[in-house]
């Protein structure tokens, strides 16, 4: 880091101590989950091709929403469960004949985590001022509860299977009267399907990051406040002469191998949203 206005991190010079509110991470920990044969939802429309249909193909899923809900357990202080519902967005190829081309289907699959952290104690009340357009002073209130936070990937689409409504080993979950509205939005028609013929079990592969800070104030070294270096580049150039600016992209042509150093793998759907 290079010395500014008399201030050098590496020799410890610098030129104030200023106290910050700042959420302080207590507890953390990582999956590496691998959700087996979830039950896939899907719309009326879907699921009627999903009854006509004699296989399936996974061909790639999303996060769409994450939400988390944070409790103290009983007799433990200090400890909290976690409670993570995750909503992936799948697409599958569906073929209802042999030699047919497939078709693209869209459904929901749901899963339901619970892990416990430590998050400290604290029984304080807090209560801030944020400004709103409809008035000029307003006052919010919350509980000194710690904050739980689940970072993740875009998750990889391992495989699915389609069975018999009869071979299905347990009861059929009904999402409908489940899904956010945002979620079900998302999708092409209502989640009412009432008696489907046939289920599909998604197998997905998960990672992800589950945190646990509260907000506490801290006296921290400083060097004063973090002053832009540089101007804005504008975009008023000439368009081809940006364009000729960018780096041919030899790798879209020219796919690098496996054991390539920057070779990636990425999902590849023939189903496009």
């Amino acid at each position: 880091m290079n010395e500014r206005n008399g201030c050098n991190p590496s020799t410890g010079s610098f030129r104030e101590v200023v106290n910050c509110s700042v959420d302080r991470i207590y507890d953390s920990c990582y999956d590496k989950d691998c959700l087996e044969d979830l039950p896939v939802c899907f719309t009326n429309n879907g699921q009627n091709i999903i009854d006509n249909s004699i296989s399936v193909k996974f061909k790639r899923c999303e996060i769409v929403n994450v939400i988390v809900n944070v409790e103290p357990i009983p007799y433990n202080n200090g400890f909290f469960a976690v409670d993570i519902t995750f909503f992936f967005h799948c697409w599958f190829e569906c073929f209802t004949c042999m030699g047919d081309r497939g078709h693209c289907v869209e459904g929901l699959a749901i899963y339901n985590k619970k892990v416990i952290l430590y998050g400290s104690e604290g029984d304080s009340m807090i209560f801030t001022s944020q400004y709103s357009g409809d008035c000029d002073d307003c006052t919010t209130f919350s509980t000194n509860m710690p904050k739980a936070t689940v970072e993740t990937v875009q998750p990889i689409a391992l495989s699915a299977r389609l069975l018999d409504i009869c071979d299905f080993p347990r009861n059929l979950p009904r999402f409908g009267a489940n899904i956010p509205a945002p979620i079900a939005e998302q999708f092409d028609g209502p989640f009412n399907v009432c008696e489907p013929r046939r289920v599909v079990l998604a197998t997905i592969g998960l990672f992800s990051i589950v945190s646990i800070s509260r907000k506490v104030s801290l006296v921290i070294p400083a060097c004063g406040f973090g002053v832009p270096l540089k101007e804005c580049i504008g975009s008023e150039e000439d368009p081809c002469e940006l364009f000729y600016k960018i780096q041919f992209p030899t790798d879209q042509f020219f796919p690098p191998r496996m054991g390539d150093n920057n070779a990636v793998a990425g999902p590849g759907c023939s189903c496009n949203r």
